[in-house]
């Protein structure tokens, strides 16, 4: 009866653990970003932010192996987006797009080789918006090295 409930009880951890998503996941040769999920140690705000570039980057560099980026979520940081994009470009990186994968997240979609949307999944599309005290923070931390003469150079 004992060994019952042992057997028992490392299968419903085994298929907890199965079930536990991360921010990043690595299955096979995929890796999935879905930043609906919270990373440990970061801010969590439910989108796209600017660590995840890096951390996407690293996922890919330190795993060659890995040949396809699947996505989801409702956006988030547009510079990151751009970011990761352009390494999926570079390196020829596929992408799959699950569940919603809007704004940001429909960015990094288009960065890849080949493309695929899966079944009920949705992309959302919308022009470029800024916000003014991000950017002025920007251009003040930037005008010297840059050389900008004013905000609209």
């Amino acid at each position: 009866m004992i060994r019952f409930f042992l057997t028992l009880s490392l299968i419903f951890t085994a298929a907890t653990s199965l079930l536990a998503q991360g921010r990043y996941t690595i299955e096979g040769e995929t890796l999935t970003l879905d930043v609906t999920v919270a990373a440990p140690g970061y801010e969590f705000d439910g989108e796209l932010d600017g660590y995840d570039s890096t951390e996407v980057m690293s996922y890919l560099f330190d795993h060659p192996e890995i040949s396809t980026l699947r996505v989801t979520g409702p956006g988030g940081y547009g510079p990151a987006a751009k970011e990761i994009s352009a390494y999926l470009v570079q390196h020829g990186i596929d992408t799959i797009a699950i569940g919603t994968c809007a704004s940001a997240c429909a960015r990094i979609f288009l960065g890849g080789k080949s493309r695929k949307l899966a079944t009920g999944a949705k992309l959302g599309f919308h022009r470029p918006w800024i916000v003014k005290e991000r950017e002025k923070r920007l251009y003040e931390a930037n005008r010297v090295e840059e050389k900008w003469e004013d905000e609209f150079d």
